[in-house]
């Protein structure tokens, strides 16, 4: 990788060559809410614990490649937020420590509050009952050493922001939707300013249509304006948080232009899902060698992540920004085309064979810098088969898949900072200059 400059203005970037200035916090024992370094523009820390003048602690700037080398290695976890999250499974402390134990850096929650949790417009006050569940999963993972990356859910209730364009909709509703999505962030970003930088948000997930049907889906424009307001939305309370985003229609992240959304400034990463190699994961056709055909198609993945992150004129700043895969997989069962040309018996692909296709595809890409996180859904078994954790095992036996993990924690980072708690992450303003690498 090259050398990146990264300017300071006004604070302190901390970066791989940046070692803390600062004191640990200690006597607490939960590291959710972190001592950062304070803005030294606006306000004073003292030399024990970065309190800023206000009595509050903020959290440190990270720069987007630092960040992303942090996130390394992660898995989703789909937890229920409330009841009306239907079959997801709720939320337990056992989990982030399991993640954790396993090897993993970064874990990766949904944000999925219903109508149930959000009062009416035009200001959508989401519940006490919902915070109090997300961020029990938030600061139990922070506080096991986790980075945690906050997605909202696209599939909201029963107007949906993949439905924006769904027929008969007013132009109310339309608006509705959008909003909804806004203001969750607003509320969101004011009420965890002080968390760990740790904490990482991603505006919206794979914001598409659904199975081909194109008014499901809001035009460029719409999904651009939603951005940009869910973005200074954040900005507003939270000018140093790295905030993540994909392009529209599930589209590569080589498709989207972050000058296109100045109120991000210079801390935030592109977002890209990627299934390279589907006639093996998916379709079950074929067996993962990979052939010629396979290594093609995961080049050519690759390669389009590369356009964005190389791209300096597209990028706000002018600098190089990177990118995390938030979501990659196999199936253990092909779930697509004729079951009569499955290579596999029932469909079912070998273990073996899922977790060479893991070390290959992570390999790749934290040898380019990019993080990936697995897909891993909260059943288990056929209900959904991309799982490698199940929630409802016992203690000691939810890796159901354990050989997949191996293939991914191998490639963990070793980055000091990861996780909450760690000195590292602190710094003094008093005692920062401008400096770059």
């Amino acid at each position: 990788m090259s050398t990146r400059s990264i300017r300071l203005v006004g604070f302190c970037i901390l970066s791989f060559a940046i070692s803390s200035c600062s004191e640990d916090l200690e006597g607490t024992g939960d590291n959710s809410e972190l001592g950062g370094s304070c803005d030294a523009s606006a306000q004073g820390c003292d030399n024990s614990g970065n309190k800023c003048d206000d009595g509050s602690r903020q959290p440190s700037a990270v720069d987007p490649w630092t960040m992303v080398n942090r996130l390394g290695v992660g898995i989703n976890a789909t937890i229920r937020g409330t009841n009306s999250d239907g079959g997801d499974p709720v939320w337990q402390k056992q989990f982030a420590t399991d993640i954790a134990n396993a090897g993993f850096n970064t874990v990766r929650l949904w944000a999925k509050p219903s109508s149930q949790d959000m009062g009416p417009g035009p200001d959508y006050v989401v519940k006490a009952s919902y915070w109090a569940n997300i961020e029990a999963q938030i600061d139990d993972s922070l506080n096991a050493g986790l980075n945690v990356v906050l997605v909202v859910d696209e599939k909201w209730y029963s107007g949906s922001y993949n439905q924006y364009n769904r027929p008969n909709n007013t132009a109310a509703q339309k608006k509705a939707i959008l909003d909804r999505i806004v203001q969750f962030w607003a509320q969101a970003s004011e009420r965890w300013k002080n968390k760990s930088e740790n904490l990482v948000y991603q505006i919206l997930n794979e914001p598409a249509a659904k199975h081909g049907l194109e008014w499901d889906m809001p035009s460029e424009e719409v999904y651009l304006r939603l951005l940009r307001d869910s973005v200074a939305a954040i900005r507003a309370h939270d000018a140093m948080r790295n905030i993540t985003f994909f392009a529209r229609n599930h589209g590569d992240i080589s498709q989207i232009n972050p000058k296109d959304i100045p109120e991000l400034g210079a801390y935030y990463f592109g977002s890209q899902h990627g299934y390279p190699g589907k006639d093996f994961h998916s379709r079950g056709t074929k067996l993962w060698g990979p052939t010629a055909e396979q290594t093609s198609e995961m080049d050519d993945y690759f390669e389009r992540i590369s356009t964005f992150v190389n791209d300096e004129s597209r990028h706000v700043d002018g600098k190089t920004h990177p990118v995390a895969i938030t979501e990659f997989g196999t199936r253990h069962k092909a779930g697509f085309g004729n079951a009569n040309t499955w290579v596999y018996r029932d469909g079912r692909i070998e273990e073996g064979e899922r977790a060479q296709y893991t070390d290959d595809f992570v390999k790749r890409a934290r040898s380019s810098d990019i993080a990936a996180v697995v897909h891993s859904g909260p059943a288990g078994g056929d209900g959904f088969n991309f799982s490698i954790y199940r929630h409802s095992s016992a203690v000691g036996q939810r890796w159901v898949y354990p050989r997949i993990v191996d293939a991914m924690t191998k490639y963990a980072s070793s980055d000091p900072g990861s996780g909450a708690g760690s000195s590292s992450d602190r710094s003094d303003p008093a005692q920062c200059s401008s400096s770059s690498r």
